[in-house]
């Protein structure tokens, strides 16, 4: 996802932030959605209020389907897993149903590793 917040502090007064959406807490109107990337080898992480009113645009760059609602299984996995490059542009999807991604990351944790095992997916 890619997702333009208005700021006035920034030069062209909005802000862009490229991520892959890790988790969605839904609360009416409280509804929230986490986006993941990597920057400078650092792993950043930026909660967004779904409807904030300087939220100015939402925009998918590439629709896939993952096994699992969170991923926040990739906190735990090497960074190159959650890396989206910050000028990648939106890929057309399919007007059927989304390609499935097969995560094939080194994790450190056995739920998730079972999971995949009884999807199979390993």
């Amino acid at each position: 996802l890619a997702v333009q917040v208005a700021d006035k502090f920034a030069p062209n007064g909005s802000h862009r932030f490229v991520g892959l959406c890790i988790e969605r807490y839904n609360e009416g109107l409280w509804t929230t959605f986490t986006l993941r990337n990597v920057i400078d080898k650092t792993a950043v992480e930026i909660a967004y209020e779904l409807y904030n009113p300087t939220l100015q645009s939402i925009e998918v760059l590439l629709l896939e389907k993952r096994l699992d609602q969170n991923l926040l299984y990739l906190r735990d996995a090497p960074l190159q897993e959650s890396r989206i490059p910050f000028d990648m542009t939106p890929i057309p999807h399919p007007s059927n149903t989304p390609p499935i991604y097969h995560l094939n990351c080194v994790c450190a944790c056995t739920v998730i590793c079972f999971s995949r095992y009884l999807h199979n997916t390993v």
